[in-house]
């Protein structure tokens, strides 16, 4: 919800509206591996370790924190493959995501490489499960 939103990542969005392109399979890998590259970023994994530990353990300013420095990596990504740089253009792209999920393992893989990398949580939970066996 936009209300959650930082008044810096509200700041990508455009005055005019752009008609999100249609998602193909192999567009939906190329952007993943895009915002791969992206979130790996030293920069970004720096960033993203201080918005954490910023967030004195609140699980919902943490929440807030990742969503914020993810819209602004994913607003640049996207805008490369003609979405909207906007908080409307990444959500276009995750509704046509969707229902790419739903018929390319391949995809869903990436999505979980990318899940982790935004929320180390998330990484140190499947390895524990992984390392359990």
């Amino acid at each position: 919800s936009s209300h959650l939103i930082s008044q810096d990542v509200r700041s990508c969005i455009p005055c005019a509206a752009m008609a999100s392109p249609a998602l193909t399979h192999e567009m939906a890998l190329e952007i993943q591996d895009a915002m791969l590259r992206e979130f790996s970023r030293p920069e970004f994994r720096h960033k993203l370790c201080r918005a954490l530990d910023g967030s004195e353990g609140d699980a919902a300013k943490q929440a807030v924190a990742r969503q914020d420095l993810c819209m602004q990596v994913e607003c640049e990504v996207l805008s490369g493959y003609g979405y909207a740089r906007s908080q409307e253009g990444v959500h276009d792209y995750s509704v046509a995501l969707a229902l790419i999920l739903q018929q390319c393992p391949d995809v869903v893989e990436k999505n979980r490489q990318l899940a982790m990398l935004v929320n180390p949580a998330l990484a140190v939970d499947f390895d524990k499960h992984i390392n359990a066996d």
